[in-house]
């Protein structure tokens, strides 16, 4: 929504004598949220809202040096001990007891593992797969530890 000179002009006056928003939003014909957005995107009606009944508009409220806060010397500062780390289960080692029989999908009978290890273009469907015993289950346990929980069918 376009604001004319005289809404800019009026809701600064109103900002600039202490009024509250909801106040300034009726008397200029918009929402509040409306001229709390302007306000947002305003800079010159942003400078006309008084930060402090004892300031003026255009100064910057910064206090004096002296008033500042000062580091407490006196303070003392505890660090704490970082949490120790669980360590991370052992990786799975390659199968032992059998090597893999690289076989494509179609040779692969009702439970030898159907995890992919190699690509190979001179098969149909372009992919070898392990073709150890699952123990019952889609992957062998060296493939099924490898994908996870997840990975189970």
């Amino acid at each position: 929504m376009l604001w004319s000179a005289a809404q800019r002009v009026t809701a600064a006056l109103l900002l600039k004598a202490g009024k509250p928003r909801a106040e300034v939003a009726r008397a200029i014909g918009v929402t509040r949220s409306a001229l709390n957005g302007r306000l947002q995107r305003d800079i010159g009606l942003r400078r006309a809202i008084p930060t402090s009944p004892n300031s003026k508009p255009d100064e910057p409220v910064i206090p004096p040096l002296h008033v500042r806060a000062q580091p407490q010397p006196d303070r003392i500062v505890v660090f704490r001990e970082p949490p120790k780390r669980e360590m991370l289960p052992e990786p799975p080692r390659p199968p032992t007891e059998g090597k893999m029989l690289y076989l494509p999908l179609a040779v692969l009978g009702r439970h030898q593992c159907r995890f992919a290890v190699r690509e190979d273009h001179t098969v149909t469907g372009y992919w070898l797969f392990c073709g150890l015993d699952t123990e019952g289950g889609t992957y062998c346990p060296y493939h099924a530890r490898v994908v996870g929980p997840f990975g189970r069918l």
